[in-house]
């Protein structure tokens, strides 16, 4: 997960250094061509550039806007390891007017699937709700309303949050999140016990295959004559070993050595 909400970001502008969509491909390629197993998910940008409005009438909030990969897709080299990961909350009915509509909740899951919803069911990417949920009572309708949504449309999603220090949304800790927990047990979910049971199943990988033979060479052609080609001549004799090297004479001395003297005689 690249970056969180993004918002000051555009999307398809063909700035290089404000387009998160093209931050995304050069991160994605960096990451794949280090690890292909990973995913590289990818969360939306803010209200910048209009698309929000342009595609639902409304405001987007902060990573909400992931819409823009139907219009200027984020290509990796392997497609399916992208996860586009929307954000969406349901407090703060003076930023998003949908939440005072007269049709509120009803009115939710259109504007949803305009922003980021419906691109599974259109084959136009991997969704998972990066972020969502809420104070109870206050966005209680809403989050019902969002809990529905996810599981009639078969995503996946991370609830916020789990610690109780968030004072927007609140958390799943405390006993007085008893709503939020029966609310949250009615979605599909995967136990850890089972996931790695499931995996711990799964048979090991198998050894990668080893190097094709290199293959032999071709059979030389006969020569026009239709007989065996002479056999190859063998490699010429080394040269023979250099003189041993005399070391030179010695010049002579400077001046001539003369006898010594006769000793004097005695009387």
């Amino acid at each position: 997960d690249f970056s969180r909400e993004p918002y000051q970001a555009t999307w398809g502008t063909g700035d290089d250094g404000t387009d998160w969509d093209q931050a995304a491909e050069r991160l994605g390629a960096h990451l794949l061509a280090r690890c292909a197993r990973w995913l590289v998910v990818v969360q939306g940008i803010g209200n910048r550039g209009g698309w929000c409005r342009s595609l639902s009438g409304y405001g987007c909030w902060w990573g909400e806007m992931v819409r823009g990969h139907s219009y200027h897709p984020i290509t990796l080299s392997d497609p399916a390891k992208l996860v586009l990961s929307p954000h969406a909350y349901g407090h703060n009915a003076s930023w998003h007017a949908y939440l005072a509509e007269a049709d509120f909740p009803e009115n939710m899951p259109a504007i949803w699937d305009d922003l980021w919803g419906s691109m599974p069911a259109e084959g136009e990417g991997t969704v998972v709700l990066g972020e969502w949920g809420g104070l109870m009572p206050e966005s209680g309708v809403w989050q019902h309303r969002m809990t529905s949504y996810l599981a009639d449309r078969g995503i996946g999603h991370f609830y916020w949050s789990l610690n109780d220090n968030s004072f927007d949304t609140g958390g799943l800790f405390h006993p007085t999140n008893q709503d939020k927990w029966q609310m949250l047990a009615t979605s599909p979910a995967t136990s850890i016990r089972e996931f790695q049971a499931t995996v711990a199943e799964l048979p090991p990988a198998s050894p990668p295959s080893p190097p094709p033979p290199v293959p032999a060479p071709p059979p030389s052609p006969l020569p026009p004559s239709g007989r065996p080609p002479p056999p190859p001549r063998p490699p010429p004799a080394p040269p023979p070993p250099p003189p041993p090297r005399t070391p030179p004479p010695k010049p002579p001395p400077p001046f001539p050595l003369l006898p010594p003297p006769p000793s004097p005689l005695l009387p």
